[in-house]
């Protein structure tokens, strides 16, 4: 075989072609082919990733081993694979890691080292770290693409020179990111660099490089689908990853923002994070190509669903396995409910007091409405829980008075994590520690003008409210203070007299044509804390006399002209309400469910143009249910004639299992064996029998 005349040796990191290219120029040829000629090379093969090298080795008079340090294709365990350099690419070449067949270069820097760095056979190659300026992949002078087919390493086939050609200056972010891939492919440590641009170096650096490109080149489609437009070349992509990957996670999340904001346009199919960035998802952390080792970028989404987007939630199954450790900013009402211990009425009020922030998100199939923690104002923690009773006897107070002055606002309560009716520690110290702060006016004359509040609370008034008008006209000053007798609110002394002027004054407050929420109660047959609902939905009036609210007595009497509580017509006719109620639905009798407020059943009412029909329908379900309980004493009756007719016969009683046979029994006793499951009464006889049996074997 013919050798070459000059047979210059490869540097360890120069590109295969580009050391062909030198080769050939070194000896004068006109182009690499003749080189590829002489070294038998095939015909398609000169560019390909398995371009032979022991040709080549022969006319260099060169050992194989040398060249194949530069190839890019080796042999392992019998079978091949292709790499560049150390760094292994896999099995194939697809997503186009390699760009053998359309050089690109930087002219400075193949004249400051005499050769083609194997840097720039990568496709993610795209700008030089050095100079600062993009690849040069077209002729200046001919405006052609480049060609590994031309004379020499800075000369073009048309005989333009790139020796005082420099690319166009790009950002500083893509260079400082082509530095980090030329220090992975070098194995040089990434951190020999100033990264200024905010890469996440802890997790690329990490990355083997053939898998690093690879999510560069996905990344970058990602971008470029979300703006519904096509790559023209690899390079458009590469740019587009570097430059979401930069300024770390926040154009990253920048990124998604837009892309979920795009995807909004279109009805999401679910509220999760996932479904809402299915297309995203899928590409990126489902590929089994490189998903392993993005964690980094997953985590960061995970973080971007729980932290930004706010029109999304973050599932469980999302977050299993991820180092996410920040908590979540949007959960579903039931986990804020779970979280922080809020009852569903405490939690309707919080959101329509808009002390909870929420977001409605409109899926296909469901509207889901998500809590915003960072915007909300999250009810406040407990030191622990009292009963109403535990809460009115540390305060001197009778339980209905201390429900009076919190529903008045006079006892302040706080939202707290718990029962929505539960009473918390820290508001009745809070309220003792207002009580111990009252202003004292001590009385001139002798002591028996005074009167305490415990003293007060346990007079025949008019109803609660009165009495704790008394306890916040003392909290509030229109009431003088005289003395604290204890540290609760039943031991404030009062003047007597100036208290005796106040309770007539309220009670002169009382118009003819009106009454209290207690005495519409006792007059219309509604239970108390019914009442203010039946005023909320219409069928009660309401008047304002001097700050009191009343219900007038017009509205009373056409309430009892139009409607009657059930729980009236039960006592009446000496039955139950639960009775009434069936008697109702049977009938198909409309009823009214008026609201307590204390949220436990309502109370039914119906009208009075009702009341009859009603009334015969309860007659005639009570006449069937008399002649059913006849039924049943006649069936007990003829199973006990059975019974002591086996037992006199001394005959064993059937059985079926060790257990008496109920389908036999009830044969012989003339009725369904399905009544011992519906009336306890039978089977009660049954069992007792067979007890008897059994004691007398």
């Amino acid at each position: 075989m013919t050798k070459l005349v000059r047979t210059p040796s490869p540097h360890p990191s120069e590109s295969l072609l580009g050391f062909i290219l030198r080769v050939s120029e070194a000896n004068g040829y006109e182009s690499p082919r003749y080189v590829w000629d002489l070294a038998g090379v095939p015909r398609g093969a000169e560019m390909a990733p398995r371009l032979p090298v022991e040709g080549l080795a022969r006319i260099l008079d060169q050992k194989p081993t040398a060249l194949q340090l530069i190839s890019y294709r080796f042999m392992e365990r019998g079978r091949g694979s292709y790499k560049i350099l150390q760094h292994p690419l896999g099995d194939d070449l697809r997503g186009g890691l390699l760009r053998l067949r359309n050089p690109a270069f930087c002219p400075p820097c193949v004249v400051e080292r005499g050769r083609i760095d194997t840097f720039w056979d990568l496709t993610a190659a795209i700008a030089c770290p050095i100079h600062r300026c993009l690849v040069l992949r077209v002729c200046p002078n001919c405006l052609r693409p480049i060609s590994w087919l031309r004379p020499g390493m800075l000369t073009c086939r048309c005989g333009g020179s790139f020796v005082a050609v420099l690319g166009k200056p790009t950002d500083k972010a893509i260079c400082e990111f082509m530095t980090l891939i030329q220090a992975k492919l070098h194995n040089l440590p990434a951190e020999s660099f100033d990264n200024t641009s905010g890469f996440p170096l802890e997790f690329l650096s990490t990355i083997p490089l053939s898998l690093l490109v690879r999510i560069l080149a996905a990344l970058g489609m990602q971008v470029l689908e979300a703006r519904g437009t096509k790559a023209v070349s690899s390079g458009e992509s590469i740019v587009e990853a570097v430059n979401i990957l930069s300024n770390w996670p926040n154009k990253y999340h920048d990124f998604l923002e837009q892309l979920g904001t795009d995807s909004a346009q279109t009805q999401p199919q679910g509220a999760g994070l996932r479904k809402q960035f299915a297309g995203f998802y899928e590409a990126m952390f489902k590929s089994r190509t490189f998903s392993a080792h993005i964690s980094f970028l997953q985590d960061e989404f995970v973080r971007f669903g729980q932290l930004h987007w706010g029109k999304a939630v973050v599932d469980r199954k999302l977050l299993r396995g991820r180092s996410v450790k920040s908590e979540k900013r949007f959960l579903l009402k039931s986990e804020v409910a779970q979280q922080f211990r809020i009852w569903k009425p405490m939690m309707d009020r919080m959101i329509a007091d808009g002390e909870l922030v929420t977001r409605r998100i409109k899926t296909a199939r469901h509207v889901r409405v998500i809590v915003d923690l960072e915007k909300s104002r999250l009810p406040h923690a407990s030191s622990g829980t009292l009963s109403a009773r535990q809460a009115a006897s540390r305060l001197g107070l009778p339980v209905s008075v201390l429900e009076q002055l919190r529903r008045k606002g006079v006892v302040a309560t706080l939202r707290r994590r718990g029962r929505v009716n539960a009473w918390h520690v820290d508001d009745i110290e809070a309220c003792l520690a207002r009580l111990a702060t009252l202003p004292i006016v001590m009385a001139p004359d002798s002591e028996d003008g005074v009167v305490a509040v415990g003293d007060l609370m346990r007079l025949k008034l008019r109803d609660s409210a009165a009495k704790a008008d008394i306890v916040a006209a003392a909290l509030d000053g229109r009431l003088v203070v005289r003395r604290l007798q204890s540290e609760n609110a039943g031991g404030i002394l009062l003047d007597r007299a100036q208290v005796e002027s106040f309770l007539l004054a309220a009670r002169q407050l009382r118009g003819g044509d009106s009454y209290s929420i207690p005495e519409c109660a006792r007059i219309t047959g509604l239970c108390q804390d019914v009442v203010p609902n039946a005023i909320r939905i219409g069928l009660l009036s309401t008047c304002v006399t001097d700050g009191c609210i009343r219900v007038t007595a017009m509205s009373v009497d056409r309430f009892r002209t139009e409607y009657i509580p059930l729980t009236l017509l039960a006592r009446s006719l000496k039955s139950t309400t639960t009775a009434l109620l069936r008697a109702c639905r049977h009938s198909e009798l409309p009823v009214i469910k008026v609201l307590r407020v204390s949220h436990s059943s309502p109370q039914p009412i119906i009208r009075r143009a009702d009341e009859r029909r009603l009334v015969d329908a309860w007659q005639s379900e009570r006449r069937t249910r008399v002649r059913l309980r006849l039924d049943l004493a006649g069936h007990e009756h003829r199973l006990r004639d059975y019974l002591e007719s086996v037992f006199r016969k001394e005959q064993p009683l059937p059985r079926r299992a060790g257990k008496p046979n109920l389908a036999v029994i009830a044969g012989a006793c003339g009725f369904n064996r399905n009544l011992f499951y519906r009336h306890r009464n039978l089977i009660g006889v049954l069992e007792e029998f067979d007890a008897k049996m059994l004691r007398s074997e």
